[in-house]
């Protein structure tokens, strides 16, 4: 059996409530197809690491080789304060695994008038 790798590290994350995120652009080496395969992006609070505070499925890019995201600016919107991230890969045959996770600081600012 492969041993399925994420070469991403996600270091620790900081954005405005209310933006638009870069694209977050995950590699999946150890499996020869993608097929059937999904990925999910998980926020759960600090404090209440059990809970799911957001969650959004991931695309699986053109080339079928890794999986894209990107959070929208009403998505952020709707959260303030810190989150582990991470991603779950499900392959076709329903295991699931979450290996890449890193800290997302999402900043509540004013807003003008």
């Amino acid at each position: 059996m492969n041993q399925i790798k994420f070469y991403q590290h996600i270091g620790e994350i900081e954005c405005l409530q209310g933006d638009t995120s870069d694209i977050f652009h995950i590699p999946v080496i150890g499996l020869d197809s993608l097929d059937g395969c999904s990925m999910t992006c998980i926020f759960s609070e600090i404090s209440v690491p059990e809970a799911v505070a957001f969650s959004k499925d991931c695309t699986l890019t053109d080339e079928g080789d890794s999986f894209e995201i990107q959070f929208t600016s009403d998505e952020l919107s709707a959260l303030s304060g810190t989150f582990r991230m991470h991603f779950r890969l499900t392959d076709s045959n329903g295991f699931q695994y979450r290996k890449l996770t890193g800290t997302i600081k999402i900043i509540q600012t004013a807003q003008g008038a």
